[in-house]
């Protein structure tokens, strides 16, 4: 099952996600995607390779 969750930044999507994580029998052993980590991994990665 996948589930995407929309919104404002601020809005609340990784809370969401991981109290549905957390609540969801089918869930449980699925990966969260937080676009939002992701961006800010490639930036910490793309600023460490300037250095």
């Amino acid at each position: 099952m996948k589930i995407i969750l929309l919104g404002a930044p601020g809005a609340g999507k990784g809370t969401q996600a991981q109290f549905i994580m957390k609540n969801s029998v089918f869930l449980k052993f699925q990966p969260v995607i937080c676009s939002v980590q992701q961006l800010k991994r490639a930036l910490n990665l793309v600023s460490r390779l300037k250095r």
